[in-house]
């Protein structure tokens, strides 16, 4: 009876083997345009915004921006405004450039958050969904956080993500 329970015990990370290139894959392999939480980007901007005052004219960081839809949103709704998308699956930064349609006011890049360190600051930085906490190690994510810092422009806004 030890030996079947033993074996029910819940997998812990340490027991499967934390591997960042399975979770790249993950997030990769992800149905994101498909899934029914995706679906609702314009409304969700809509939420931010209120928190944020405005979107007009600024400069936005979307970290962990996944396939880009919060980023192409504002970037579509606020032409004046630029955006840059950043994420560390190389496979979601494809799919986000492939849907720019000509927008001039938004960038992609492909960069992981625990040591990226942009050329400029921005006004309001998003960091929405488990960007924050997909690592088992809190120094990781903690240096996930360190980033986002540094990358606001003192005096701006902060938008609630992964609290």
């Amino acid at each position: 009876m030890d030996r079947i329970m033993e074996h029910r015990s819940k997998p812990t990370v340490e027991s499967i083997g934390f591997s960042e290139d399975r979770l790249k894959d993950a997030y990769g392999r992800m149905d994101m345009e498909n899934h029914p939480w995706a679906r609702h980007a314009s409304k969700e901007i809509e939420s931010l915004e209120s928190l944020c005052s405005t979107f007009i004219g600024k400069r936005i960081m979307d970290a962990g921006c996944g396939r880009g839809r919060h980023s192409l949103s504002i970037a579509k709704k606020y032409p004046s405004s630029s955006i840059l998308g950043v994420d560390y699956s190389e496979a979601n930064i494809s799919s986000a450039l492939s849907k720019k349609d000509g927008l001039t006011n938004v960038e992609f890049e492909v960069s992981d958050l625990r040591d990226y360190r942009p050329d400029r600051t921005f006004d309001i930085v998003l960091c929405l969904y488990d960007v924050i906490g997909s690592f088992p190690d809190d120094s990781d994510n903690e240096a996930i956080v360190e980033t986002l810092a540094s990358c606001c422009e003192v005096g701006g806004d902060e938008a609630p993500g992964d609290r």
